[in-house]
């Protein structure tokens, strides 16, 4: 197990501040590199996150397809002049509350 030099229990300071040593966390053999160092990258990895299959949870998201749900957003009503200022201009920043549509 690699050393936790920024740990300060367990040490003198940490006994004399009072701070109680938590109990150890056993590591994976596979979280660690050959090097024998432990790669951090791989709990953040975005694909494992991916292999759940995601299942919709509401009764709307059950009952409409896609694309009836991406007619209920706000962002729809003016679709057409949206995609004509996106046309015309090299740089378009939109700017809406969450769960507007402006990534759909």
């Amino acid at each position: 197990m690699r050393e936790r030099f920024w740990e300060v229990a367990g040490s003198q300071l940490g006994n004399v501040l009072g701070i109680k040593k938590k109990k150890e966390i056993k590591e994976d053999e596979d979280d660690f590199r050959e090097d024998g160092e432990y790669d951090y990258k791989k709990a953040a990895q975005f694909a494992s996150s991916m292999a759940k299959k995601n299942e919709a949870v509401s009764e709307f998201a059950k009952t409409k397809s896609i694309k009836e749900q991406r007619e209920y957003l706000p962002v729809y009503s003016v679709r057409d002049d949206l995609m004509r200022v996106i046309s015309d201009n090299r740089v378009v920043i939109c700017v809406g509350e969450t769960g507007s549509g402006k990534t759909t």
